[in-house]
């Protein structure tokens, strides 16, 4: 796969209808079936006050965090992150969302 710049990704905004806090930006590098079969590389933007959601994935998922900081929630509890940390958790466990601070 080419290398692939973020002022060049087709960003979309992300809404629930039931929960208003529930509403982030994202863009995808590579996923399933677009130059990836077993992970996701995507770009989000959560702005503070708002939250990204619970759901599961099914791919390996890498998060760095790029600026600012939150909490990321998992079923086995919340974990703090923060500008340049990194996580890398295997595909299908619950997510509760994460949420900036």
């Amino acid at each position: 796969m080419d290398p692939i710049n973020i002022s060049s990704l087709e960003l979309v905004e992300v809404r629930a209808v039931d929960d208003e806090k529930i509403r982030w930006t994202c863009g995808f590098f590579s996923y399933g079936g677009s130059g990836s079969t077993g992970s996701a590389t995507i770009y989000f933007a959560i702005a503070p006050g708002e939250r990204l959601g619970r759901h599961t994935d099914t791919v390996e998922e890498t998060q760095f965090i790029y600026k600012g900081g939150g909490e990321l929630r998992l079923d086995e509890g919340a974990r703090p992150v923060a500008s340049g940390g990194v996580r890398r958790r295997g595909g299908a466990p619950r997510r509760g969302g994460a949420r900036p601070s």
